[in-house]
């Protein structure tokens, strides 16, 4: 693209499609002209850039779905499908937030900030094995629901919010960088920390002292229910 600036000059003519541009120009122009017409070859290659990547992205995420594998990852590991749909909860909303995020702060949805979703999923998934596992533990001991949550939140809670506190602000300080896409990873990573951790610490307590799920209940529960 230079070797042909330097030598025609202005843009007169451009054909673009998805693999190619041919640029058709007269070489009777100054120099100023000159870099007007290789800033418009520049911008007509990003937007053909941009609209390309976006489509292949949204293509991949339809295309492979994470939370549904999240959700038979939970149904095997609890030996229940009413796990896997908690588990998959606050990953979804978390992802959901994400994309929230990014559209009211007008973020583009490109190599980078597509990302935070994978990231979303792995923190998020993180929380709710650890939250589960030790409510379940609890659950054992106990069939007092307000105990069990109680014991659930000061054995774990600390834990999730002491992580997702010292992570978040620690992609916080990205928001000062120059670099306009480190700002946007950090503040796309700690919105991600924070409300998984508090999702993962509201929706499942909540879900589970509702509806009580079989794979929750200790061995002398499930007796007494035969």
């Amino acid at each position: 693209l230079e070797n042909k600036f330097n030598h025609y000059g202005t843009i007169s003519k451009a054909e673009i499609d998805s693999s190619f541009a041919v640029f058709s120009i007269p070489s009777h122009t100054d120099i100023k002209e000159r870099r007007k017409a290789f800033s418009r070859i520049i911008s007509i290659y990003s937007l053909t850039f941009d609209a390309e990547t976006t489509e292949s992205i949204t293509s991949v995420r339809y295309s492979t779905p994470p939370i549904e594998l999240i959700g038979v990852f939970f149904s095997i590991s609890f030996k229940s499908c009413f796990a896997g749909i908690i588990g998959a909860i606050p990953l979804a909303l978390t992802i959901l937030l994400n994309y929230m995020t990014m559209g009211f702060s007008q973020i583009n949805l490109d190599l980078v900030t597509s990302i935070i979703a994978s990231l979303a999923v792995g923190v998020g998934i993180d929380y709710t094995i650890h939250f589960l596992s030790t409510y379940k533990e609890e659950r054992e001991k106990s069939d007092d629901l307000e105990k069990v949550t109680r014991e659930t939140f000061k054995k774990s809670g600390h834990a999730i919010l002491t992580n997702a506190i010292a992570v978040g602000f620690g992609f916080l300080v990205l928001c000062f960088s120059k670099f306009i896409v480190l700002r946007y990873i950090g503040i796309l990573v700690a919105i991600v920390m924070f409300t998984s951790s508090i999702l993962s610490m509201t929706v499942i307590p909540g879900i589970l002292n509702q509806f009580q799920p079989k794979f929750m209940q200790s061995e002398e529960e499930k007796k007494e229910l035969k």
